[in-house]
């Protein structure tokens, strides 16, 4: 979105989403999804904003496992292992929801996905949080794995995670004040997205923020990410 240059970043949190609505009109999309990051209690992105950072998935950033990762369509990608949620029912503004201790059945699936990161900030971190939300800088790709079957949406947690890089374990999940429980990021996505006036869509997917650090990973290499002892989400990356 360059036509939000560097030296026109928002000063706070509404004018990021401000921004933000208005690139969703732009488009004309519905999203697919909506996303989370920096979600645990002690994240960098939650400590400076006091809510975690959160966006759209429009539909056209939706990849299919199936299909070999092409690096060519990116910039730097960093790919994360993430968990992600089916909505059950579509939110909309002024539904009430039920407490987070009775949220689980708010969804009808959890996956196991891929957060494909790349910007058009050179140095995200530089650019700062604010103006990354804003033009839903990071999105470029997400990969939805295989459903955990049979898992306990109430306590699936962050800290049960392997991803492997050609057969290597390259990255175990994030600990202490990093972990979330899935659930509850889950119950805060949707109230936080319902409360600006938008509208959640029945089978929309939640991504719920990195478990992991994110890596880096060469053409040619087979991408292993899996929470638990539950199928893993395996794919192919090539140039």
């Amino acid at each position: 979105m360059d036509h939000f240059p560097q030296n026109d970043a928002p000063r706070d949190l509404d004018e990021a989403l401000a921004v933000q609505t208005a690139f969703l009109e732009t488009m004309g999309s519905n999203p697919g999804g909506w996303k989370a990051a920096g979600s645990g209690p002690g994240s960098a992105p939650r400590l400076a904003l006091g809510e975690p950072m959160h966006g759209p998935l429009l539909e056209s950033v939706f990849l299919s496992s199936d299909e070999p990762v092409s690096l060519s369509q990116f910039v730097a990608p960093k790919f994360e292992l993430e968990i992600a949620l089916r909505v059950a029912d579509t939110w909309a503004p002024g539904d009430r929801l039920p407490s987070v201790r009775e949220c689980a059945n708010m969804f009808s699936g959890a996956f196991v996905g891929c957060e494909i990161a790349d910007s058009r900030h050179a140095d995200f971190l530089k650019a700062g949080w604010l103006s990354c939300m804003a033009d839903n800088s990071g999105m470029a790709g997400y990969i939805v794995g295989p459903e955990l079957s049979g898992v306990d949406i109430a306590a699936l947690r962050s800290d049960s995670a392997r991803y492997a890089i050609d057969g290597k374990t390259v990255a175990t999940e994030l600990g202490g004040q990093e972990v979330y429980c899935a659930s509850e990021v889950g119950h805060w996505l949707i109230q936080r997205i319902i409360g600006r006036g938008l509208t959640v869509k029945k089978d929309a997917i939640l991504t719920l923020g990195t478990v992991t650090m994110p890596q880096s990973v060469a053409a040619g290499s087979t991408v292993e990410m899996s929470i638990g002892t539950f199928d893993p989400l395996v794919f192919r990356v090539i140039a």
